[in-house]
This record gives C-alpha cells, structure tokens and sequence, in this order.
C-alpha cells in the first residue's frame, strides 16, 4: 500500500516512528490552529461571495449560506473532536501507523461518535478537519513514510 515515490511523501499508513517523535509541540498546535480555523474563511466566502451569486430563484443559495454560517461558527465546537483526534494521531505517528489514511479513519469514528451531540455535520467536518490536520502537520513536521531497508 506504501510504495512509490508518491506514498512516500504522502503515507497512506507506514509512517517513520522516528519523524513522529520528531514533532514538536509547536508544531502540533500550528497544525491544530490550521485545522480549527481553515473553516471560517471557507464558509465567509460561502456566505458573503458564492451564495449571492447563484440566482435567487434556485433553492441553493440559502442552505449554501447556511452551510456556510456553520462552517464560521464550528471553531466553537470541532474543537471537541480535533483535540482529542490530534492526540490520538500523536501517539499513532510515534507508533509509526500516522498516515493520512489513519488521520481520516480517526477522525471519521470521532465525527461519527460525537454526531450524536452535536449534529450530523460532525462526522463529516470531522473527517475533513482530520485531513486539513494531517496535511498541516505533514508540511510543518514532514511525515514520511519509512525508508525500506
């Protein structure tokens, strides 16, 4: 599953153990900071340049803007389950299994487990801020997969 010059810049599972424990607390609250505040620019731009665009005839624009008043405010609450996932990715990446594919599995079952509190979306912004966090880190720290011997 980890082969090719791809898969070794970007692990789908193997990661270096040595790289994760490599990466600094600074790091990691860079990556957390990225992964909490990527949605708001994400959904201002939702609210106040793409929804008023679509015609006002099509039924779109208004969950658009919804979407996108959700995507402001979910700093207030993803942080519940992007703590917690960026801990347990932690201790993934110094067992070296930190991929981005153990990243988006964490955060589907953290997504999935705290819906039930806090709405459907959860699952699925969990699942992409799992991601955005991995990808952060990745660029910050630089995972790698580990060399073959």
């Amino acid at each position: 599953m980890n082969s090719g010059p791809a898969s070794r810049r970007w692990p789908v599972w193997r990661t270096d153990e040595a790289a994760g424990r490599a990466i600094t607390w600074g790091q990691w609250t860079a990556a957390l900071l990225i992964a909490l505040l990527v949605p708001v620019p994400a959904g201002l731009l939702m609210v106040h340049v793409i929804a008023p665009l679509l015609p006002s005839a099509a039924t779109g624009p208004v969950e658009l803007a919804f979407l996108g008043v959700l995507l402001v405010y979910s700093p207030a609450l993803s942080w519940v389950g992007l703590v917690p996932g960026a801990l347990l990715l932690r201790r993934a990446l110094r067992r070296g299994v930190g991929g981005w594919a153990t990243a988006l599995v964490l955060g589907l079952i953290l997504g999935t487990v705290l819906a039930n509190w806090l709405g459907a979306l959860a699952w699925m912004l969990g699942t992409v801020q799992a991601l955005i966090f991995w990808i952060a880190l990745h660029l910050r720290a630089g995972i790698a997969a580990p060399v073959a011997a």
